[in-house]
């Protein structure tokens, strides 16, 4: 089994949940002793709801996390742009929006080296990775130390992309939301609820937590992977 160790006890690892890959981990947590949060939102497709999102975070003074598909950014490179000048982290949602376990894994590989390579053309370097649909093949960990990401999950599901309207993610939200919680949204067209329940979630959890780039809510943490039998 491979476990993450850590300078806390504070990191968390992820198996997948059809156990098909057991033993697949991922970083879902920061210190658990810290008022700090990472805001993430997956990105793979359209162009309105994410203005809206951007500018409730403007408004709130938050640097937020953007796990960004190389595909999406070819086509939107002028919101790519405005995502770079919040001063937003990026990170990698492969190249096309697919799950991996689906997939050959030759065919993963490649999604992930398209996609590197598609934001390194726009001079992005991420430091973090995100599998599409939350599921990481185990052969992939590998491939992807060659350019240096971690895998990273999450902690707290905003479920926005089910919501009925956006008190039920602001309820979600306060529930679910810790110290060191890394917490899961979405900026596509689909999310239709995220961006109003933001403007009424985040000045509440402004009060209680610190909200930071994945990077910062790492800083502090040693992550080192050890195989053991």
């Amino acid at each position: 089994m491979i476990i993450i160790l850590t300078s806390f006890t504070s990191l968390l690892f992820y198996f997948d949940i059809n156990n098909r890959t057991a033993n697949d981990v991922a970083i879902v947590r920061g210190n658990d002793q810290s008022d700090k949060v990472a805001l993430t939102f997956n990105l793979s497709w359209g162009n309105e709801e994410i203005y809206r999102i951007l500018h409730t975070l403007y408004q709130n003074n938050i640097q937020a996390n953007f796990f960004i598909s190389g595909e999406w950014a070819e086509g939107h490179p002028h919101i790519l742009d405005e995502i770079i000048d919040g001063k937003h982290e990026i990170g990698l949602l492969g190249y096309r929006f697919t799950n991996y376990l689906n997939d050959d894994l030759d065919v993963m590989k490649q999604d992930i080296t398209t996609g590197y390579d598609t934001l390194k053309k726009f001079e992005i370097k991420p430091n973090f990775i995100r599998a599409p649909k939350g599921q990481f093949h185990d052969d992939l960990k590998e491939h992807i130390k060659q350019f240096d990401l971690h895998l990273v999950h999450y902690t707290t599901n905003s479920k926005d992309l089910e919501a009925k309207n956006e008190d039920d993610i602001v309820k979600q939200l306060i529930k679910t939301t810790e110290n060191g919680s890394i917490i899961l949204m979405h900026g596509s067209d689909s999310a239709l609820f995220t961006a109003e329940a933001l403007e009424k979630a985040l000045p509440r959890l402004k009060k209680q937590f610190n909200f930071v780039s994945l990077s910062q809510l790492f800083h502090d943490i040693d992550i080192e992977e050890e195989q053991i039998n």
